[in-house]
């Protein structure tokens, strides 16, 4: 019995350490048009009204939240497009780069033809210079 006791005597504390836990985390305070309730351990805010005999709070708004939610959410735009651009540059140079390549190749070709071409005009040159045969 003397356990038992004991036992009650602690759930009980336990109990009002909680209870006085959960009064000293919100902290209330009067206004003309109601309450406002402070979150001690978060900092949020609500501002309550009476209502039918019932505390009615809703969350008051953050500014300083209002004010940062657009400019992180551009700030992970900006961040995305950045990203973005820098790829499509790397896939750009990487482009260049072949058609630099295709173009010298394809200039090498012309060089090889054209060389192969003054050939066959030289050749028909130093043969029209040789006298033709009178016998």
């Amino acid at each position: 019995m003397h356990k038992t006791c004991l036992s009650a005597a602690l759930l009980l504390g336990l109990g009002a350490t909680a209870h006085a836990q959960e009064t000293e985390r919100f902290q209330m305070q009067k206004t003309d048009g109601g309450y406002i309730r402070m979150n001690t351990q978060t900092g949020a805010m609500s501002i309550c009204e009476e209502r039918d005999a019932q505390l009615i709070c809703r969350t008051a708004v953050d500014e300083t939240a209002v004010k940062t939610e657009p400019a992180v959410s551009l700030q992970a735009r900006i961040d995305r497009l950045e990203a973005r651009v820098a790829t499509l540059e790397r896939e750009q140079r990487s482009t260049d780069a072949v058609a630099d390549e295709e173009f010298d190749k394809g200039l090498d070709r012309m060089e090889r033809f054209f060389r192969g071409f003054m050939g066959i005009v030289r050749e028909f040159d130093t043969g029209s210079k040789v006298e033709p045969d009178r016998t």
